[in-house]
């Protein structure tokens, strides 16, 4: 009802729950939680920059990007780099009940917290009463 079926995210989870595949790098985790009237989603995003942070809704795929940079320096030899850098993406399918004209969100601690408002039945139906 909130999010769509996403068949793509279905396989990564399947590979991740069985083969102990990890979270592909360039997409952020995300939970998303119905809480009352809105549906949470919290998008996992360590030492990001809060001024990369890009929010869009275009049909019903909210997109949310955002730019992490690596912590070494010139003159620095990597030794491992597990963490993903440079441009970081996540998209959610969301459903037809949901307000995303009055989307809110902010960024803390490394993650990103999107509040979208559930709308009633009756609107969504074009009979509000």
């Amino acid at each position: 009802m909130l999010l769509r079926y996403d068949p793509h995210l279905d396989v990564d989870r399947l590979a991740t729950a069985f083969l102990g595949a990890p979270v592909p790098a360039h997409r952020m985790p995300m939970d998303a939680i119905r809480r009352g009237d809105e549906v949470e989603i919290r998008c996992d995003m360590p030492g990001v920059d809060p001024g990369s942070v890009v929010i869009d809704v275009v049909d019903h795929i909210l997109t949310v990007r955002a730019e992490r940079r690596g912590p070494e320096r010139d003159g620095d030899e990597a030794l491992e780099l597990e963490c993903a850098q440079g441009l970081v993406t996540r998209d959610v399918l969301l459903g037809d009940g949901l307000d995303t004209k009055r989307l809110e969100h902010e960024y803390r601690d490394g993650v990103l917290v999107v509040r979208i408002p559930v709308v009633s039945r009756h609107a969504v139906a074009g009979t509000e009463g």
